[in-house]
């Protein structure tokens, strides 16, 4: 029963009235009068909606706290305050902020409120000037911040201020479009000069005669070059301002006398800066052949504007759809059907696809090209290829987000679901993502979403697939069980039911600790547990079991840095202690023990960046720094001055590590030197170097502070490549690596393998493919490509990947980085299961069972080559036997094998790392 309907002893029963206000601020009407003077039934009104002020006893439209809760809601509700709170300035102002309407209800004094009046002008510039005062317009602090908030604010200003020329000056200063309310001043050199430079159109205010002043004239269009249709027709004859206009805006040569549209440099000018340049040159310079190359270049979309004779060239379209694909749209027919042209176009934008002809839209190698470019180009391609299931797996592994172009067909293929998972996760981790994450789960119909299996299959495979689950799904422990196993984190999308299921927790990994129930995050077991899997979870751990101290020795056996949250107890607790900076070298600085020898040199002897949190006697000393330096040379940046500058310690250090980079974090005296240089390159040798071989993070450190930088030349490949890659460079580093993309390329074997590409170059990089018969053994290979693999045509020319890659690598050398390579591309440690992330190299055993050549290098190679496990400085653990692959029953990195080889054999060292 509403309120209103309901008889009289209800309508004054309090909690009859509060549960009805509660449901309808309007209800209050029909309140009794006695209950229409309660203070917190009228505020729970008010609150809901503030316009039920209106139905509030007298005396509380007094109420300046009940008042501003109905205003703060509903500024019109200032129609209902008391006459003496509708001139509260305050209050006023929240009635204004929430709806410029109030200004209707205030009172007269308010007017004269800057505050006021530019909160309601930011809603309704016109309203808010008529209501205020005409001494609140006169006054030019107030007028002027008006003018920032809408520069059409100037026209309601004084007429006193919209004449004096200072502040018109400041007003055009803060707004240049202030120039065409202030028609008094249109002719004011000082004044049109300021507006034009900063915004060159606004020269359509001024009056003709500065329309035909030079001076204004080159800062209008130097600021905006289309400024210069409104100049003078003698000013758009004058060389000089339509070469400072086109070379701000190639449109502007639309506007230019038809004489100097036909002038060389200054179509060179504008061509510079857009396609419309070709559009509005001269006939004779859209004829010449030259002149369009060279604008078609700088931007392909000038294809549009090219004559029809000239259209038809090939070397025009092609320079046009290699700078934008899209050009390609206004390509001839026949350049539309040309396999060549169309793969440029497509290479470069993705959706140029939709412009090629219908029998390229089929060709698998250009459709893959494009969609490496843009996913979307998808939907151009024949309709055939869409229902294709290898290609739609090549797709995938390119970007996973295809999947929403899938057929069903194509969506029931467990390995391709599979497959556009692993892209989307290595897409989401790379270093410049800022997306949201996305699952393969996501592009599935709503029958496969609620398919057990499919659903086992998916968080099987990436576990905060859950998150994207109906809740039934939720709350099947054997599908939350099975997300947990894949990624713990993935526990915080289960039901709160299965967070409190201690089988469910304990399979998850440390970290997940925290999205457990309050009483599984006191469970011992399950907190031992999960620290022992992920150390830093003692961040989530209750204060009760953070006390234990088998707790805190789990967390920091497994991740040092979880000394970090660990009571101070056990930050003071050498045993603690020690295992933590075993572990890792930044537990250091969470604990008491930085001058304790014993304890630091724990530390550096597992990295070597672990002194830059030592004390500073220990920083001076020489042993302790140089075994630092033995575990990571880049460590010499933390020892003290009188160690860097000491020529025989540096000198040491290069001689027990072969790392002659460290002379770059010397003192400057010693780096500066270029004879001391010189004996440390000697003592360095060259060939692979594997000194910091077992190191974490040396490679990556060397890249954060060697002055010269740290170049990656060999990486192992995989799915892991591209992210290996970009992580490098995220760590201003470099990479020796050459990308052909979809283009053919030769690679480093030939002749069934048994011509291997030699240390220097081969002589086949652009060069013409010889005849078949009696050539060498080097031309007799598949030319590879991202896409496909293709045999060479005689005549045709291809480029060397390992050529290309040679002079890269060499390059980089001179101009002075330190060349560095790695064994797997296992970045970080989850990248195994990722990725399937690991090792290229190969053992002598396994070299010999395969017939393949053995691995043999000027250097002592590290022990267990191949075999085995190896642990690293972080104390984890990774395979190096490299896997085999599955289509050529051989072990993986063949080309990371030759490159190792080649490098080997250069003239200056190469430091190996086992890991990035």
């Amino acid at each position: 029963m509403a309120l209103g309907d309901a008889p009289a002893e209800l309508r004054n029963d309090r909690d009859v009235v509060w549960l009805a206000v509660g449901q309808d601020p309007q209800a209050l009407q029909f309140a009794s009068e006695t209950i229409r003077k309660d203070r917190d039934i009228v505020r729970r009104a008010v609150k809901q909606d503030g316009a039920a002020l209106e139905f509030a006893d007298e005396q509380l439209t007094l109420d300046a706290e009940i008042v501003r809760s109905a205003v703060q809601q509903n500024g019109r509700a200032l129609e209902y305050a008391g006459e003496e709170l509708r001139s509260d300035e305050s209050i006023v102002l929240d009635a204004v902020l929430n709806n410029w309407q109030a200004l209707h209800f205030a009172a007269e004094e308010c007017r004269n409120c800057q505050r006021i009046i530019l909160a309601a002008a930011q809603q309704n510039l016109e309203t808010a000037m008529d209501f205020a005062s005409k001494s609140l317009k006169n006054n030019a602090e107030f007028a002027m911040a008006a003018v920032r908030l809408n520069y059409s604010a100037f026209q309601y200003v004084s007429s006193r201020l919209r004449k004096d020329a200072k502040f018109v000056l400041s007003a055009v200063q803060e707004n240049s479009n202030v120039l065409q309310y202030a028609p008094l001043h249109q002719g004011n050199d000082e004044i049109v000069m300021a507006a034009v430079q900063h915004n060159g159109m606004t020269l359509e205010y001024s009056l003709k005669r500065m329309c035909a002043n030079k001076s204004v004239v080159l800062a209008a269009v130097t600021q905006n070059g289309r400024a210069l249709q409104f100049a003078s027709q003698t000013l758009q004859r004058d060389r000089e301002v339509v070469l400072a206009a086109v070379t701000q805006d190639a449109f502007a040569l639309k506007f230019a006398f038809f004489q100097l549209q036909g002038d060389r440099e200054i179509f060179v000018a504008a061509a510079r800066q857009g396609e419309w340049a070709l559009r509005y040159a001269s006939e004779e310079l859209r004829n010449d052949k030259d002149i369009v190359t060279d604008a078609v270049t700088q931007h392909g979309l000038a294809l549009q504007f090219v004559p029809e004779n000239l259209r038809v060239d090939r070397e025009i379209v092609m320079a046009a759809v290699q700078q934008n694909g899209l050009a390609l749209q206004f390509a001839p027919k026949d350049m539309r059907e040309d396999a060549e042209c169309v793969m440029a176009a497509v290479r470069e934008t993705g959706i140029a696809l939709e412009f090629a002809s219908d029998g390229l839209k089929r060709k698998q190698d250009i459709v893959l090209t494009a969609l490496s470019a843009d996913y979307k180009a998808i939907q151009f391609a024949d309709e055939r290829l869409l229902h294709d299931q290898t290609f739609f797996m090549l797709g995938v592994e390119i970007n996973g987000c295809l999947l929403e172009y899938a057929p069903e067909n194509i969506l029931q293929n467990k390995d391709i679901v599979a497959a556009a998972d692993t892209s989307l996760q290595r897409a989401a981790d790379m270093p410049n993502f800022d997306g949201t994450e996305m699952f393969a789960i996501q592009f599935l119909p709503e029958n496969l979403q609620t398919n057990k299996e499919c659903v086992l299959d998916s968080v099987g495979h990436r576990g905060c697939a859950l998150q994207h689950l109906v809740d039934a799904m939720k709350l099947d422990k054997e599908i939350v069980t099975r997300a947990v196993k894949q990624n713990g984190n993935a526990l915080r999308y289960a039901s709160a039911k299965l967070r409190g299921d201690s089988e469910v927790v304990f399979w998850a990994n440390g970290f997940a600790i925290q999205f457990a129930s309050p009483s599984l995050q006191q469970d011992k077991y399950i907190v031992e547990t999960a620290v022992s899997s992920r150390g830093y979870a003692l961040k989530f751990v209750p204060k009760q079991a953070a006390r234990e101290k088998n707790v805190v020795l789990a967390a920091v056996r497994q991740d040092g840095r979880a000394l970090k949250f660990a009571l101070k107890e056990f930050q003071d607790d050498k045993e603690v202690v020690l295992a933590a900076v075993r572990q890792n070298r930044e537990a250091l600085q969470f604990t008491q023990f930085k001058e304790d020898r014993e304890v630091v040199l724990a530390a550096v002897e597992t990295n070597g960046m672990a002194l830059e949190y030592a004390s500073p006697e220990l920083q001076n000393d020489a042993h302790t720094v140089l075994a630092a330096i033995r575990t990571n040379g880049v460590a010499l940046k933390h020892a003290s001055k009188r160690l860097r500058c000491d020529r025989n310690f540096v000198l040491d250090a290069v001689r027990a590590t072969r790392a002659s980079w460290l002379v770059q974090l010397a003192a400057d005296n010693l780096s500066a030197d270029e004879a001391f240089v010189q004996m440390c390159d000697e003592a360095a040798g060259n060939g692979l170097i594997f000194t910091y071989y077992h190191s974490y993070d040396c490679f990556q450190d060397m890249r954060q502070n060697l002055p010269s930088g740290a170049c990656g030349a060999s990486i192992p490949g995989g799915n892991a490549y591209d992210l290996v890659l970009a992580k490098l460079r995220q760590d201003q580093g470099s990479a020796a690596t050459v990308w052909f993309d979809g283009i053919p390329v030769f690679g480093s074997s030939a002749d069934s393998g048994c011509w291997l590409h030699p240390s220097e170059e081969c002589g086949r990089d652009m060069v013409e493919v010889p005849p078949k018969h009696d050539r060498h053994p080097m031309w007799n290979t598949m030319l590879e490509s991202r896409i496909s693999d293709l045999e060479p045509t005689v005549g045709a020319k291809h480029p060397c990947w390992c050529c290309h890659w040679l002079r890269a690598v060499k390059e980089r050398h001179e101009k002075g980085a330190v060349i560095c390579c790695t064994t797997s591309n296992i970045y970080q440690d989850d990248w195994v299961a990722k990725y399937a992330s690991g090792s290229s190299e190969l053992s002598d055993a396994r070299a010999d069972q395969l017939s393949l050549g053995r691995e043999n290098f000027k250097n002592v190679k590290p022990e267990g080559w191949g075999e085995g496990s190896m642990q690293i400085s972080n104390g984890r653990s990774f395979l190096r036997e490299a896997k085999v692959h599955p289509r050529t029953n051989l072990p993986l990195g063949v080309g990371c094998r030759w490159e190792r080889k080649a490098l080997d054999t250069l003239g200056f060292p190469v430091y190996v790392f086992f890991m990035p």
